[in-house]
């Protein structure tokens, strides 16, 4: 993919010094690669990066912690070399429009981060996160353990895995983000056999595809309202797949139709790592918004 020629903080950097207030050199975050944990749904060790902020060993404060999916081909580390999720976060973090979080990345291969067959497909992926990743990240750093100070997000196929994550689960996450989701109302066309793990069998399951879709776990997000009020953020590039760009309107109408909160932008840019770099900011900013709302 190619690469944007600045990160978005270097651009506010820019920016500041143009305006002649150039602001002063921050501290930096930890970012760490490789970290495991034995998950017990996958029946393996299972890596993640994790980025931790700049006062994590000097303070004794709990963080909020922020869950950043990758994409279809990307692995754990995607978010960190490639999104600048680190530069992004201290940029936000010394301009206090974030607090001090903690961001954690897993590896999700090409799972669509649900539960499949470990033969054909990825192995239970979604029960991975619940119930080995996110009592894991609790119990191993100091973190705010509670549903209004952690979210999820992602990009593209993390996008999709946010949104379902999140809709299945929405007592563990009070705020979800998908950019440039692999969202749809309709199962994609499948053209001959497949020829490499999937999450939806071989052959291809529509009806399991179907009913693992964000789309129908709507209702039950609405019967849920009142005790569990996930808040939404969507966004795709005007210049990406027209399926991915109607999937991203589709998911905002079917919020807003059950009176559920959500919030579309629909930015400049194609499904690149340019527009995500962008966009990862706005939605962490979004999220901030949302924990700080909780807490007063």
């Amino acid at each position: 993919m190619i690469r944007p020629r600045f990160a978005p903080a270097v651009l506010v950097l820019l920016a500041a010094l143009l305006a002649g207030s150039a602001p002063a050199i921050h501290a930096q975050g930890r970012v760490l690669e490789g970290r495991t944990l034995h998950s017990e749904a996958l029946g393996r060790d299972w890596a993640y990066t994790i980025y931790l902020p700049a006062d994590y060993e000097t303070s004794e404060r709990a963080y909020p912690v922020f869950y950043l999916l990758h994409g279809s081909g990307g692995e754990h580390t995607n978010w960190a070399r490639y999104g600048d999720a680190q530069m992004t976060t201290d940029s936000l973090i010394a301009a206090s429009a974030l607090p001090p979080v903690i961001l954690v990345m897993p590896d999700g291969k090409n799972s669509s981060y649900v539960d499949s067959d470990p033969v054909t497909g990825y192995g239970a992926m979604e029960t991975a996160i619940v119930q080995d990743l996110i009592p894991h990240i609790d119990a191993t750093y100091r973190t705010i353990p509670t549903r209004r100070a952690r979210m999820i997000g992602g990009l593209s196929m993390g996008g999709y895995g946010a949104i379902h994550t999140a809709f299945k689960h929405p007592e563990l996450f009070g705020a979800v983000a998908s950019l440039s989701g692999g969202l749809s109302r309709n199962p994609p066309e499948r053209a001959g056999p497949a020829t490499a793990p999937t999450p939806w069998g071989i052959p291809f399951d529509a009806e399991r595809w179907q009913a693992e879709s964000p789309f129908t776990w709507i209702p039950s997000l609405k019967q849920k309202v009142e005790e569990a009020r996930l808040q939404v953020y969507i966004s795709v590039g005007d210049d990406d797949n027209a399926r991915i760009i109607e999937g991203a309107v589709d998911l905002y109408n079917a919020l807003r139709a059950e009176d559920l909160p959500a919030e579309l932008r629909i930015t400049d840019g194609a499904h690149t790592w340019e527009v995500w770099d962008r966009t990862l900011g706005e939605a962490l900013i979004f999220f901030a918004n949302v924990f700080r709302a909780r807490i007063r």
